[in-house]
């Protein structure tokens, strides 16, 4: 975060110059800060500081007020500016309250996006080393790094392997579902176009909430349960004993019923080679199965090169498919 520039937005803004935008991340911050300070016990040295943070926001903001109607004093304007900007900019330094939301709102993280087709299978390394798998068809979006937060979206299915962190809870929010967990292992799906949702706990628990929903619909999940979401019902149960199936994610192409001109698109994408076959009444010939982390390029052409009689010519990064 670039402290420099912040202290200017800051003053811009107490002092009536800020643009549209900064005013616009200004006051959303004023909003957390009163909303978290509402709803949040804290101990020792913060909340003093925060209530010195929130009484002068307020101050300032009775002081402009007034300022349009009376010959305000200059001098006292002018020193609850700075003290509110102080109080703000102490508390930013000092890594307290809403320094990474703020921060976030000045200058946004960058995100990235990791998409699966109809064959895929990927792995994700998350910025604090938690491990995501994505299933077939399937979008994750996370930041390049997490602040304060662990948050990550989530459209379709995926198996979440989360590195515990006590200090930071690690947030999905699915389609239709969010979860919440400092450490565990669990597979969200749910999709968009999903009419059932579910979320299955390997290891650890797992806090499910339904944004806009009832409270009821917030369960918390132990080790071989399901919460099954049905979408158009907006309801939901808990199955108990229920394994949770984490073999697709050792899967790294899967296949069913896939012409085998789309097999080789797949497997060259994959495996960063070029493979070329103009026989049509080959391409046109469909396999089903699945090809897993391990196996390597030679293997995958020996399982199709047996199961359909086809000479493989390699000539350095190109495949010949006769």
């Amino acid at each position: 975060m670039d402290l420099l520039r912040l202290k200017r937005i800051v003053n811009k803004y107490l002092s009536g110059h800020a643009s549209v935008e900064e005013k616009a991340i200004m006051e959303q911050w004023f909003k957390d800060a009163r909303e978290a300070a509402d709803k949040e016990v804290d101990k020792g040295q913060f909340d003093e500081r925060k209530a010195i943070v929130l009484s002068n926001i307020k101050a300032i903001m009775e002081t402009r007020a007034i300022k349009h109607v009376n010959h305000f004093p200059k001098n006292k304007l002018r020193y609850l500016q700075w003290t509110a900007a102080a109080c703000i900019l102490s508390l930013l330094v000092a890594g307290y309250l809403f320094r990474g939301e703020l921060g976030n709102m000045v200058v946004p993280p960058a995100m990235y996006t990791v998409v699966t087709n109809q064959h895929q299978v990927k792995e994700v390394i998350l910025p604090d080393s938690s491990i995501v798998v994505l299933n077939i068809n399937s979008q994750l979006r996370y930041p390049a790094s997490f602040d304060g937060s662990r948050s990550v979206e989530l459209n379709g299915e995926a198996f979440f392997d989360v590195k515990k962190n006590s200090n930071a809870s690690f947030i999905v929010k699915a389609s239709h579902l969010n979860v919440q967990v400092l450490g565990t292992s669990f597979i969200v799906s749910d999709a968009s176009a999903y009419k059932l949702a579910s979320i299955g706990v390997k290891t650890g628990r797992v806090q499910i909430s339904v944004p806009g929903g009832q409270k009821e619909l917030s369960p918390i999940l132990s080790p071989h349960q399901q919460f099954t979401y049905i979408v158009r019902d907006r309801n939901g149960k808990i199955e108990k004993n229920i394994p949770v199936n984490t073999e697709w994610t050792s899967q790294l192409l899967v296949f069913r019923n896939t012409p085998l001109s789309e097999v080789f698109a797949a497997i060259a994408e994959s495996m960063h080679v070029k493979i070329v076959s103009n026989n049509h009444e080959i391409n046109k010939r469909t396999f089903t199965g699945s090809f897993l982390k391990e196996d390597n390029l030679s293997e995958m052409l020996k399982i199709l090169s047996v199961s359909y009689g086809l000479k493989i010519k390699q000539v350095g990064n190109q495949l010949e498919i006769n």
